[in-house]
């Protein structure tokens, strides 16, 4: 294999295919996940009407080879397989590391296929695994997340994204953040829903994407105190039931903070086309700050396929 597959846990442990005796042979539906395209027909109409395309659930058939030393050995493997899988099926973590040096990451569940057919009349030390397991969230990821990071920074105490991260907090300390959009490049393939990590002292904060025209706005006189913070999570996931939350270090979920008309649902990080080149122009404003006022959007890259 070109490449080195691992598979965890969700505890995010890893779970070791001792080789040689068990070899992972192919992998399958891991290119271009399924498109669903929502369209409606009216009386008389010939053809059909275009609506919108979503991603759907993507399919990842696998097999494996497990190699025994005797018969019994070999039936100690299939129990010890179904116990595997058994674990597969509360959710696990599919990671590719690549030739080229990037890695690769999906949520997967265990969906099928993992029968263990035997010929009983036939002393055979291998056995040929083969499971079909789902992915409902069908993107896969870069494991490594990226941190967009405004704060302070330089001897004039301005305001501004920091070009590796988030550094110690520097310069004389401002209380105004402006709002002046800068360019950050996206390098994926699908947009990506970060998680956005206020810290105060800041009142009134307002996060912009420019490129999409896209606006999370705080309500008149909200203010965060030193110390104190607020993380917006924006990330929808697999679980249908998983609200969009505000929080608050101290008042716990705040979902009156933004202003009705917020874009909490479709704030985001763009990709090319939508952003040209992946470029978006982002920006942070808010009053009251000083040296230890902080925004952090922090997301993992999306692909669409490997």
């Amino acid at each position: 294999m070109p490449y080195l597959a691992s598979l965890f846990d969700s505890r995010g442990d890893e779970m070791e295919l001792n080789y040689p005796h068990v070899r992972f042979k192919s992998i399958d539906g891991i290119g271009m996940a399924p498109v669903r395209h929502l369209e409606e027909q009216y009386a008389q109409q010939h053809g059909t009407a275009y609506l919108a395309s979503y991603l759907s659930k993507r399919i990842i058939p696998m097999r494996w080879d497990v190699f025994a030393d005797s018969e019994a050995d070999m039936w100690d493997a299939r129990d010890e397989t179904l116990r595997l899988i058994s674990v597969l099926s509360q959710g696990f973590k599919l990671r590719l590391d690549l030739p080229n040096g990037t890695t690769r990451q999906i949520d997967l569940r265990y969906d099928s296929g993992l029968t263990l057919p035997r010929d009983l009349e036939q002393i055979d030390y291998e056995q040929i695994m083969v499971a079909q397991c789902v992915a409902h969230n069908p993107l896969w990821y870069d494991p490594e997340s990226v941190l967009w990071a405004y704060a302070v920074s330089g001897g004039a105490g301005e305001f501004g994204f920091e070009d590796d991260g988030l550094a110690f907090p520097a310069g004389f300390g401002g209380s105004v953040a402006s709002g002046v959009p800068e360019s950050k490049e996206y390098s994926g393939s699908w947009d990506a829903y970060p998680t956005i990590t206020l810290h105060g002292p800041m009142t009134k904060p307002v996060i912009t994407n420019h490129t999409l025209d896209l606006t999370l706005e705080f309500v008149d006189g909200y203010a965060i105190d030193e110390g104190e913070t607020v993380v917006i999570d924006l990330a929808p996931g697999s679980d249908a039931r998983r609200p969009l939350t505000v929080t608050h270090s101290v008042d716990g979920n705040v979902p009156d903070a933004l202003t009705n008309d917020s874009d909490l649902g479709t704030w985001r990080i763009a990709r090319h086309p939508d952003a040209v080149d992946g470029i978006n122009a982002i920006s942070v404003a808010f009053t009251g700050g000083n040296i230890n006022s902080q925004a952090e959007i922090r997301f993992n890259t999306q692909y669409v396929g490997v």
